[in-house]
């Protein structure tokens, strides 16, 4: 075949349909070429990295039991910023550290055809291909793995796509939105408890909370309903301030210098959208995005997906010059990688799509113009579609009818290559008649929107092409949807088998979108998969859910490296003795998980895994820690003694009330304590003993007793309300009162009293006092209180304090 000029590269579609890209001109596609081998690829290996999660417990477990069932659709969705991604990777990571097959993809700005495409390549080795969707579905029948697609935001239709082309794998999804799909698990992910949320702020702060603070922090925690990202920003504004305020954000974009304002900026136009640093620098008209992203990334403005970050808060819109960016990125593109422009598709398409909203026609046109052939190079077609129908319109719009031309032959090529893929003919049906054909309302009932989605999914592609006459499989009045099994090569004497593993078993599928027979072709050799070299079954292992518990909390122990079916033993012991719970059967992967209780006496215990059959064995250890608190309840401002154990020897052991620190303590044998004062008002409070890291902890209530002095006091020809307060009470004037001697005023709402501390002296508590001559000249000062008593029956309280001006001492009386 002569294809002349100077070719940019060649690709083979579907079924041997070659389409070769030309670096001057348009490209073209000839059926005709042969179908190329693939070889699987070795699993991914190389550490996810995640962060420790907060309170998150719960969550995990679920999810992982979800897990468990072969070809599992879960879905986690909640508002942006809520911890969805840190909960995706923390999973995906700990699955693949275990040994299990695992994929990550991040979904942001990417259309599902894409994605699909970057998974075939994830788990095949052909290069330049792009399998036809039958050969697909066939070849991913063959990855058992769990897939896992973060920020994915795209409708029903691309979420049914992403189901297809994983018929053996399981899914976890992260997005904003829960999807409609049936036969699938979803979890609303909310916010963190404040018990989790404060420890999240105090850790992310690095410093030990004041009172103050602590207070300041729950309210937002309150507030916000547990927000994490919320609740790490306002962390990021106590770092910086020392304070925490109720809008994080301006505060610390208010700090920015001028570079990382600059790719704030940037990443506010492209709300939602990936940017890599690269592309950020040439948008930000900055010479390196790396020192922005850092600070930006520090105070918690930035979220990261992939090797591209996009803005915390996507709901932002800056003011920005669409021209300016078009521009930039073109020149940007003039000289990236192929591999540089398919990482950076997300926000070359926001780009355009701000261009041609602003009217900035001609250098949208270059930009598409300029990307185009890359990304239909590079087989990323949803893109590369995207681009083609951008660029057309800006060219048209300019009258530059040579790029007019250019990209709607490409888009010609795109359709017809398409069109040989899905092996359709010219004739007549819509997306209508397709969810007809797949049942719609037959006697067997109402078709499940699975179905429906993936009907829609093929009459959005005929629709497309300009296709029509598809002959699409039927469902049977009498048939299941998940009946069905997945095709392979086409042909009318044989019947229809489901896929074979690479050990000769069937595979375990999701229900397949029914699919039109191929056009008629000459025969072809069956189809050849290269193997990937077997590997050495993997070693037993052992993950426990959390390294510490409370006495009598369970933990749960999940087990790989076994043998499918396979009894396995999990066995405890430690201080209390040891135990055996009732024997699990590994899953199909291999995995067996319990939940086990260990012991109640505080200190560190063995969980033992262990295969009847293979004999492999795998163990992980569990801390009991223990927190007492001796009294349990005291009277305000009274002492008491707070008693942790179960901690390694040596191990700092931080005490907090309610997040403000009492102290820290170095564990000896295997224990930690220390005195503590109780809070000077009545009520409930939580105090926490943390070791080195945030799962080793131990809660406990404390329960304060004493005078509740909240209410109206009448002093003098006036009257007080004392409202309780972290700590004490302050006292707010009911009216106007005139202080005698100098004709001053406190107005009402007046703070101008401060109760603090517990009986019998109450020390800390403060009087306001005013000066000034006629009324006039008037200056107010907090003074110490020198005496406070209360009376027995609380109905009372007797207040002496010495003037800050030289005026004498007075005694104050306040009464009910």
């Amino acid at each position: 075949m002569d294809i002349g000029g100077d070719v940019y590269g060649v690709v083979i579609v579907g079924d041997g349909n070659v389409v070769t890209y030309y670096a001057d001109r348009a490209s073209r596609v000839e059926p005709g070429g042969s179908v190329p081998d693939v070889a699987r690829r070795p699993a991914p290996s190389d550490p996810l990295l995640a962060g420790v999660l907060w309170g998150r417990d719960g969550e995990l477990a679920q999810i992982d039991r979800w897990l468990r069932t072969p070809g599992a659709l879960v879905q986690v969705h909640g508002v942006p910023g809520i911890g969805k991604s840190a909960l995706l990777r923390r999973i995906a990571a700990d699955r693949r550290a275990a040994g299990d097959e695992v994929v990550f993809l991040s979904g942001a700005g990417r259309p599902a055809e894409d994605l699909v495409q970057e998974l075939f390549e994830v788990c095949y080795d052909s290069p330049d291909h792009r399998p036809s969707p039958m050969r697909l579905r066939r070849l991913m029948g063959m990855v058992r793995a769990l897939i896992v697609v973060d920020d994915f935001d795209g409708p029903p239709s691309d979420l049914a796509a992403l189901l297809d082309a994983t018929p053996a794998s399981s899914l976890l999804i992260g997005s904003s939105a829960r999807g409609l799909v049936e036969d699938s698990y979803y979890l609303e992910l909310r916010g963190l408890p404040e018990v989790a949320a404060m420890a999240l702020v105090t850790h992310q702060a690095g410093i030990p909370l004041t009172p103050a603070q602590a207070v300041a922090a729950r309210d937002l925690c309150r507030h916000s309903g547990g927000h994490p990202r919320l609740l790490l920003q306002a962390a990021a504004v106590l770092a910086l301030t020392g304070e925490i305020g109720a809008d994080p954000r301006s505060v610390l974009a208010a700090s920015l210098d001028l570079d990382a304002l600059a790719v704030y900026r940037v990443l506010g136009a492209l709300p939602g959208r990936p940017v890599t640093p690269g592309l950020l620098a040439a948008l930000a008209g900055i010479a390196s995005a790396g020192g922005a992203i850092a600070t930006l990334t520090r105070l918690r403005l930035v979220d990261h997906s992939g090797g591209a970050v996009v803005r915390s808060d996507d709901s932002a819109h800056e003011q920005f010059d669409a021209a300016v960016y078009a521009s930039n990125l073109a020149a940007w593109a003039a000289t990236a990688t192929r591999g540089q422009i398919v990482g950076s598709a997300p926000a070359v398409i926001g780009v355009l799509e701000l261009a041609m909203a602003r009217e900035a026609y001609d250098p949208a046109r270059i930009l598409a113009r300029t990307v185009a052939a890359a990304l239909g190079r590079s087989l990323r077609w949803g893109a590369w579609g995207r681009v083609l129908h951008l660029g057309a319109q800006a060219a048209a719009r300019v009258g530059a009818a040579d790029d007019l031309a250019y990209f709607q032959s490409e888009e010609n090529t795109r359709k017809r290559a398409l069109g040989l893929a899905a092996g359709l003919t010219v004739g007549g049906a819509g997306a209508g008649a397709a969810i007809g054909t797949l049942g719609g309302k037959t006697g067997a009932g109402i078709v499940s929107v699975q179905s429906i989605a993936i009907a829609v999914v093929t009459a959005a592609t005929v629709a497309t092409l300009g296709v029509i006459g598809v002959s699409v499989a039927t469902t049977h009045p009498s048939s299941s949807p998940a009946a069905y099994v997945t095709p392979t090569i086409y042909n009318p004497s044989q019947p229809v088998v489901p896929p074979l593993s690479d050990t000769g078993q069937p595979v375990t599928t999701r229900p397949s979108s029914p699919s039109p027979p191929p056009s008629p072709s000459p025969p072809r050799s069956p189809e050849t998969v290269t193997p990937s070299p077997q590997r050495p079954p993997p070693d037993a292992g052992l993950k426990l859910s959390a390294s510490s518990v409370s006495a009598g909390q369970a933990v749960t122990a999940r087990a790989t490296g076994f043998s499918p079916g396979e009894p396995v033993a999990f066995v405890w012991s430690g201080p209390a003795g040891s135990g055996q719970p009732a024997t699990t059967t590994a899953d199909a992967q291999g995995a067996a998980a319990r939940d086990i209780t260990p012991g109640t006496a505080p200190g560190s215990y063995t969980i033992t895994a262990t295969g009847s059959v293979s004999g492999r064995s795998a163990h992980g250890t569990v801390s009991i820690i223990t927190l007492t608190l001796s009294p349990p309840s005291v009277a305000a401002g009274q002492k008491l003694t707070v008693s942790a154990r179960g901690f390694d020897d040596g191990e700092p052991v931080t005490f907090t009330l309610d997040g403000a620190s009492l102290g820290t303590v170095a564990a000896q044998a295997g224990g930690a304590s220390l005195e503590a004062t109780a809070p000077g008002t009545p009520g409930d409070f939580e105090i926490v003993a943390t070791g080195r890291s945030q799962d080793r902890r131990a809660p406990a209530r404390l329960q304060v007793t004493g005078r509740d002095l909240s209410g109206t006091w009448k002093w003098g020809s006036g009257s007080f309300e004392l409202r309780p307060v972290r700590g004490g009470w302050d006292g707010y004037t009911r009216a106007d009162v005139g202080e005698p001697i100098s004709r001053c005023v406190f107005r009402t709402g007046d703070l101008t009293l401060r109760i603090r501390g517990a009986d019998p002296n109450y020390a800390g508590t403060e009087v306001l006092w005013i000066r000034g001559q006629n009324g006039q000249n008037c200056v107010s000062k907090w003074a110490a209180a020198t005496a406070v008593k209360v009376s027995a029956g609380g109905d009372r309280i007797d207040i002496e304090s010495t003037s800050p001006f030289g005026q004498g001492t007075e005694r104050n009386v306040l009464t009910r």
